[in-house]
């Protein structure tokens, strides 16, 4: 693909606030620092962004987040792999309608899988998903 993604993306930590909220002000903040600090690309919602943790909803507003924040300056591809694919799917088609560039998706990870059965998961055979 002619545009395709290149550069160094940065894996976005989710921070929470004294109440075990996801910290949106922080996140805002983290945001624009990793920007400045010259990161070619984004990846909410990665092991390292807590998506084990968090609610398929705080999910959602973490990428909601991100991609206004990041406001076009860099691309930004949320992991939306979970333990169920109707889960999945819908965190992956809430990225595209939120603006998201791209999307990674893994197989359901509580099972382990085949690498065919792993690769028959992913909608286009591709780990990577990029939206038009």
């Amino acid at each position: 693909m002619a545009d395709a993604l290149q550069g160094v993306y940065s894996a976005v930590a989710t921070p929470f606030t004294a109440e075990q909220e996801v910290d949106e002000t922080g996140l805002r903040s983290l945001i624009d620092r990793t920007i400045d600090a010259g990161i070619h690309g984004l990846v909410p919602c990665g092991s390292t962004g807590e998506f084990s943790t968090l609610t398929a909803t705080e999910r959602e507003r973490v990428v909601e987040v991100v991609i206004e924040q990041a406001a076009g300056r860099v691309p930004v591809v949320p992991h939306t792999g979970a333990c169920s694919t109707r889960e999945a799917i819908g965190l992956s088609q809430h990225a595209e309608r939120t603006g998201a560039t791209a999307i990674m998706v893994v197989a359901p990870y509580y099972e382990p899988f085949s690498i065919a059965e792993t690769k028959r998961y992913t909608p286009t055979s591709r780990v990577l998903c990029r939206f038009p």
